[in-house]
């Protein structure tokens, strides 16, 4: 059974089967607390690490035979963004381990189409940078304060971090608006995202043209708008903490 036969009442099941598969996977390469580095991952478990300059994709992970011997190699192109580089890494990794990780689902990976394959080690790729329960731990300890998460995980880029929040309690809403358009929003609660409050909207607006961080209470939502801002390109991502949600 593959991840399009999941009902949304065994996704909280498949998400902490997931997070001991990851976590058995950085005990078996000697990884405590945070992985930092995929690629030092990769290595301990027995991957040749390559970096092709001239290769066309971000990061592949092939596995090549001799004889009746085969072996990983991990081929990345260097990226000036050690995030895309740590993210592509985690991803094809993830790819090499999907078998391993659906046997651990009960899942044949024969079965499984290539969209749920890419799932799959999207969800590893991300709990082998933001492994649970540390993340929590951390996200608690800064008051979920995405600027300050960063410091702890720099080599994850601020959207998986955010990306991430949305499998830890309490039920929240992210929300990632690029150059002023929205570009993502998605919420953990039992409902479908609702559409910006105004709460949200003046939140937004006073990060986006201010370019400073901006947080909003009242007694339905709790708002944080970071301002990730680079030459040429404004992305505002928002966590909304909603009370009216029964978590």
């Amino acid at each position: 059974m593959g991840p399009h036969f999941i009902m949304p009442e065994f996704s909280a099941q498949v998400a902490a089967e997931l997070d001991e598969f990851c976590r058995t996977i950085l005990e078996r390469a000697q990884i405590v607390g945070n992985c930092l580095d995929v690629l030092l991952l990769a290595q301990r478990l027995g991957m040749e690490v390559v970096i092709d300059q001239d290769g066309p994709h971000r990061a592949r992970c092939l596995r090549l035979y001799q004889g009746s011997q085969a072996r990983w190699v991990l081929l990345l192109h260097r990226d000036v963004r050690p995030e895309r580089l740590q993210w592509a890494a985690a991803h094809e990794l993830g790819e090499a381990l999907a078998a391993e990780a659906a046997a651990r689902l009960g899942w044949d990976i024969d079965d499984i189409q290539p969209a749920g394959r890419e799932w799959l080690a999207n969800e590893i790729a991300k709990r082998f940078l933001l492994p649970f329960p540390q993340f929590v731990v951390d996200g608690n300890e800064v008051g979920w304060d995405l600027i300050r998460l960063k410091e702890r995980y720099p080599n994850v880029s601020h959207e998986v971090i955010a990306r991430r929040m949305l499998d830890a309690p309490p039920p929240v809403i992210i929300t990632i608006i690029d150059n002023g358009t929205l570009y993502w929003r998605r919420s953990n609660g039992p409902l479908v995202s609702p559409p910006m409050t105004p709460g949200e909207k003046a939140c937004w607006t006073a990060t986006h043209h201010g370019g400073q961080s901006a947080r909003h209470e009242d007694p339905r939502e709790s708002i944080a708008c970071w301002a990730i801002h680079e030459t040429g390109w404004r992305r505002e991502i928002m966590r909304t903490e909603v009370f009216w949600i029964d978590w």
